[in-house]
């Protein structure tokens, strides 16, 4: 794969640039600055670019543009994939740890081999590559303080520790990991393992050292802002993706002009900071004041838009990449997609080569497969339990809890992704998906060995 993305160039994605550039500042001595203007950088966390900034150093920083780094990107494209290959193992680890059957989490691992985003995410100039390792550690620590384990081999002590560690790390490269943060100590005060008190104990465990290690850029950002926050991400993410089309409903026009206004109320918001407050620096999150006030108007449209997006995140193709890369639109994200139309352009509407298409079409029938398991494991594991409560066996009873608490988890991966949603964002909560569904094709196994 890596023979086929990088002497195209087609690692260099939307968001690359970003990266590029913070690790252009990093290598050159100015930190998370801009060069020209040594304005701080907010909007990427700082998780990534140190990482890149090591190979440009590594390889002479001679010039800024992205173009003049190829040797440097690749040679870390190269260590990401290596690292990347460590996955399969991770996640043959939290499939068992969640089921203790070496049935299900050894095809996960096999899966993982061969799953097409997770191999095209470690080849692009993006976090997630690296990112990823960490949260499915995270996932692995976190779950062996939820579910039960025949050989408990790891205090809870350790456990929490390293979760919430894993977890920062995560969060350090990409933003979304302090969302979860919060959602998973309600989840560990509500069903980890023990008495309440035990439950206490490995909530504010985990809470308080997930938070430390992410002080420092905490501490950091309130020097230069005035204000507590780790990456102003949601109010830009609104801004650009949200607001546009709430305005295109209010003011009848294109998109794209929606987008520019909103961008343009941004903008005075952040002049009209910067003359309240000559002596801070002003973060992204001026958009927020911009984009809630929008939002406030229309709560019914901006709900209905962003499940729409969430819904795109859960059905899109991976393999749409593929067609990106051949159409030439693979560097840059457009302001709008449909899910309909990404998945027809995958299997027949847009012209592809015989091997990108075969592609695409393996991945469509194990989308189908993994959805037939997802519906028939609801109904094994979840319905039917809540019907004939008298007849369940312990291996429904034990599988039952593992849907009952991954579905939550789940849940809050993809609920984040209502902006604009599209496949790659599903990535943290893909083995958790695949594992649901392998519990219902093994629920298939064991009827089947019975008889």
């Amino acid at each position: 794969m890596l023979s086929f993305i990088q002497p195209n160039g087609f690692y260099k994605q939307a968001d690359s640039f970003d990266y590029h550039h913070c690790a252009v500042n990093i290598a050159a001595g100015n930190g998370m600055h801009r060069v020209q203007t040594n304005d701080p950088i907010f909007w990427r966390t700082p998780g990534y670019p140190p990482y890149l900034a090591f190979f440009y150093r590594w390889f002479g920083l001679t010039s800024g543009t992205f173009d003049a780094n190829k040797p440097a990107q690749e040679a870390a494209l190269w260590f990401q994939i290596f690292l990347a290959s460590f996955t399969p193992l991770i996640l043959f680890y939290l499939a068992f740890a969640l089921t203790q059957t070496s049935l299900i989490a050894t095809p996960l691992a096999w899966i993982a081999v061969f799953h097409p985003g997770l191999v095209l995410a470690s080849t692009y100039l993006l976090s997630e590559g690296i990112a990823l390792i960490f949260f499915y550690l995270f996932l692995l620590f976190l779950y062996q303080l939820i579910i039960p384990q025949p050989t408990q081999r790891r205090s809870w002590f350790s456990s929490a520790i390293l979760a919430a560690l894993t977890l920062g790390a995560y969060t350090w490269m990409r933003p979304m990991g302090e969302f979860v943060a919060y959602f998973s100590a309600v989840l560990l005060a509500l069903v980890s393992i023990g008495s309440w008190k035990q439950r206490l104990k490995t909530t504010s465990l985990f809470f308080i050292v997930f938070l430390l290690s992410l002080s420092p850029w905490y501490y950091r950002n309130y020097q230069l802002t005035g204000e507590y926050f780790f990456c102003p991400t949601i109010g830009t993410y609104l801004n650009c993706f949200s607001v546009p089309k709430l305005l295109r409903r209010t003011l009848n026009k294109p998109i794209i002009e929606c987008h520019k206004i909103a961008q343009q109320t941004a903008a005075i918001e952040v002049r009209k900071q910067q003359a309240e407050r000559p002596d801070k620096h002003i973060s992204n999150n001026a958009c927020k004041k911009a984009a809630f006030p929008v939002i406030a108007r229309h709560p019914w449209y901006f709900m209905y838009d962003w499940v729409a997006e969430v819904i795109k995140t859960t059905f899109d193709l991976y393999t749409y990449q593929l067609v990106a890369m051949f159409e030439g639109s693979y560097w840059y994200d457009p302001i709008e997609e449909y899910l309909p139309e990404k998945i027809s352009a995958c299997l027949y509407a847009f012209p592809l080569p015989w091997a990108a298409r075969a592609v695409c079409w393996l991945e469509f029938l194990f989308t189908l497969f993994l959805w037939i398991g997802l519906f028939g494991g609801l109904w094994a594991y979840i319905i039917q339990p809540l019907i004939n409560r008298n007849t369940t066996v312990p291996y429904t009873q034990k599988m039952n809890w593992v849907w009952i608490t991954t579905i939550p988890m789940i849940g809050i991966i993809m609920g984040m992704t209502g902006g604009f949603g599209y496949a790659r964002l599903r990535l943290p909560a893909e083995p958790l998906l695949i594992i649901l569904s392998l519990t219902f094709w093994y629920w298939l196994y064991i009827k089947k060995e019975k008889k």
